[in-house]
């Protein structure tokens, strides 16, 4: 059991509001929850709150579920849970907009079911479980580390790709101590509407496994012209 976590909650029906707050209570000594009744005010207390997880209701009054968490995650990259009452329109809207997220836990049907949102708690406060899905991806890519004559390219393939970042094979020893390091990865996405072109994304350098010669990257501050790519990229290699 955690001892101390804060929630921030966006609901404004009473009912799943109440179920909600009464798991977290159950489950977390010492939870601290904050209530917002819209999608604005979510946004406005996210950096103010720092949560480490989030609840948004598919029908809030200013915006629907999966747009709100498309835009939260530009500032928050914890676990935002969504609730809706199952519909199949619904499911489509989710699966649509948030197919790069696990969807275990994105959406919790209403009426709130005590097990099942004990259950996501337990794998996405208390385990820690992968917030983003990681999507199979081929391609031979560079890498580059460093700016001007000191530049360095890292020449590699994908492992896998995700909407947060990359694993890549590297082909020859690197210096390890280049780990939390920014870089500039070279991959070509397809734009709305054209075949495939070389976009760079500009990420940093989170891990590296020196022995199974693997990095891990994390995408940083991406425009929207290049997130728009990049969730057609994994649309394609997800089959949808």
């Amino acid at each position: 059991m955690i001892i101390m976590a804060k929630l921030l909650i966006a609901d404004s029906g009473k009912a799943s509001l109440v179920m909600s707050t009464e798991v977290f209570k159950e489950k977390v000594s010492g939870i601290t929850i904050s209530v917002v009744k819209n999608g604005r005010d979510f946004l406005q207390m996210l950096p103010k709150v720092a949560p480490d997880i989030g609840i948004v209701d598919f029908d809030l009054p200013d915006v629907d579920g999966p747009a709100l968490i498309k835009h939260a995650r530009e500032i928050f990259d914890g676990p935002i849970l969504l609730t809706a009452y199952p519909d199949d329109r619904i499911r489509e809207i989710i699966g649509n907009e948030l197919f790069a997220y696990e969807q275990d836990g994105v959406c919790i049907e209403k009426p709130v079911n005590f097990e099942k949102m004990a259950t996501v708690i337990d794998q996405f406060l208390i385990s820690g479980k992968r917030i983003l899905k990681r999507f199979q991806a081929k391609g031979n890519l560079k890498l580059l580390h460093g700016s001007g004559k000191k530049s360095i390219t890292i020449k590699g393939s994908l492992v896998n790709l995700s909407i947060g970042g990359a694993c890549l094979q590297y082909e020859v020893e690197i210096d390890p101590h280049i780990s939390d390091r920014a870089a500039t990865l070279a991959l070509h996405l397809p734009p709305p509407g054209s075949s495939r072109t070389l976009t760079k994304l500009p990420s940093q350098i989170c891990w590296i496994d020196p022995q199974k010669k693997l990095l891990g990257l994390k995408f940083i501050q991406l425009s929207e012209p290049r997130r728009r790519a990049l969730e057609k990229s994994l649309r394609l290699s997800a089959g949808l």
